[in-house]
C-alpha cells in the first residue's frame, strides 16, 4: 500500500467509528429510559449493564480558593517561561468536510 491509500484507508475506517459512536449515542439514550442503576441485561454474548454516575464533589470555600490561587500561580509559571511544556505522543486528527 502506498501512503495515500494506508491514508484513505484510516479516514474511511474513523467515518465508520464515527457512524458507529453517533448510533451508539442514540441507543444508549434509548437503554437508559427503560432501564435503572444496577439492571443488568444478559445478552449472551456481552452484559450490559446501568452503573452510577462518576462521583463529583463539591469542596469547602477555602480549599477552593486554594484551587484557586494554585491555578493563578500555575498561569504565572508558564507566562514567565519557569514552568516547562511537556507533550505526549502524537496523535492524529480527521476532519471531515
Amino acid at each position: 500500500m502506498d501512503k495515500l491509500e494506508i491514508l484513505k484507508e484510516y479516514v474511511d475506517a474513523k467515518a465508520v467509528i464515527k457512524e458507529a459512536e453517533e448510533r451508539v449515542k442514540v441507543l444508549s439514550m434509548q437503554i437508559k429510559a427503560f432501564t435503572e442503576v444496577d439492571d443488568v441485561f444478559d445478552i449472551g454474548e456481552a452484559t450490559v449493564s446501568c452503573v452510577k454516575g462518576r462521583a463529583s464533589y463539591k469542596y469547602s470555600p477555602e480549599l477552593t480558593e486554594k484551587e484557586r490561587a494554585l491555578k493563578e500561580a500555575q498561569k504565572i509559571e508558564v507566562q514567565s517561561g519557569i514552568a516547562v511544556a511537556e507533550h505526549g505522543e502524537p496523535y492524529l486528527v480527521v476532519k471531515f468536510k
